[in-house]
């Protein structure tokens, strides 16, 4: 019966990877909502995040949040630039964006991570994403987080510690990786 509420902790091996390293083989802890409303379990995933940083103690954590739908419609709003757009910004290539883009460009609302800018220079709606970052001042708006767009299809997210050096948890919705 949907939808479906499961978790994980289990050793998964990654298609992509280093063959001659570990990093094909990992160790996750995940969550699993299938058949789930957006507007309700995007909330409820977050408000998890949250809590289970605050219980493990973890101490001036930030969870940077964005929306797949930036990205799609970039890639359909620009066809001749937004693939490119996307790579770039993927690489965390400012300086080859600002190259390719001019001044004025509805395309550098991206740089102002301002969510109104954004949803007039794409025609978007991220009312749902303006909701979810009310949920406390550890969430962040983040217009540069490139999520997968192959995976990915809205929220997406991640959370990072200072001084660690990598994530310490990411993740978001991907509807189309099953069909009921």
């Amino acid at each position: 019966k949907f939808p479906l509420k499961l978790y994980y902790n289990s050793t998964i091996f990654r298609y992509k990877g280093i063959a001659t390293d570990d990093s094909r083989e990992i160790q996750q802890i995940g969550i699993e909502f299938i058949g789930a409303s957006a507007k309700n379990s995007d909330r409820e995933v977050l408000e998890l995040l949250i809590k289970s940083a605050n219980e493990l103690g973890i101490k001036d954590y930030q969870i940077t949040v964005t929306s797949a739908a930036i990205w799609q419609q970039v890639l359909t709003k620009f066809p001749a630039i937004g693939k490119q757009v996307y790579d770039l910004i993927r690489k965390g290539d400012i300086i080859g964006f600002k190259n390719l883009i001019p001044e004025g460009h509805a395309l550098r609302a991206l740089l102002t991570n301002d969510i109104q800018e954004l949803e007039k220079a794409l025609g978007l709606d991220l009312s749902a994403m303006k909701a979810l970052l009310k949920l406390g001042s550890m969430l962040s708006f983040d217009a540069l987080q490139c999520p997968d767009i192959g995976l990915y299809t809205g929220l997406h997210f991640n959370l990072i510690v200072p001084g660690q050096g990598k994530l310490l948890a990411m993740g978001g919705r991907y509807d189309n990786l099953c069909k009921e």
